[in-house]
């Protein structure tokens, strides 16, 4: 079996097509690693376990609110270079759930609009 290699922190940022933060993390510069259209996300690489409590998510929520308060704050957590989770609070799933009905919903109206012409 391979041994774990850890990868930058950009490697993951970019698979996941999210912009780097520049300087991220360092004094009054933007915090969190990245941010995309929704998110302000931080990364965190561990061979076989990261510790997360609730002062973990406090820190990333506070990064995030000070990056973009329009944002929300992201966990991308990735163990022994192969295993990717994605944390985000529920609330924000539920919006992305909803909205995605919305369009659904809206698509299925068009292809109906179509069908009848």
């Amino acid at each position: 079996m391979a041994k774990y290699s850890i990868k930058t922190e950009r490697y993951w940022l970019k698979k996941y097509d999210i912009e780097p933060n520049p300087r991220s993390g360092r004094g009054r510069w933007l915090k969190g690693d990245g941010t995309d259209d929704l998110f302000v996300w931080d990364v965190k690489e561990a061979e076989k376990s990261f510790h997360f409590n609730e002062n973990v998510w406090i820190k990333i929520c506070t990064d995030a609110y000070k990056t973009d308060p329009y944002k929300d704050p992201a966990l991308l957590i990735i163990l022994g270079g192969r295993t990717e989770l994605a944390l985000i609070e529920a609330n924000a799933l539920k919006g992305i759930r909803d909205e995605l009905r919305e369009v659904k919903k809206a698509l299925e109206e068009l292809l109906k609009m179509n069908d009848d012409a």
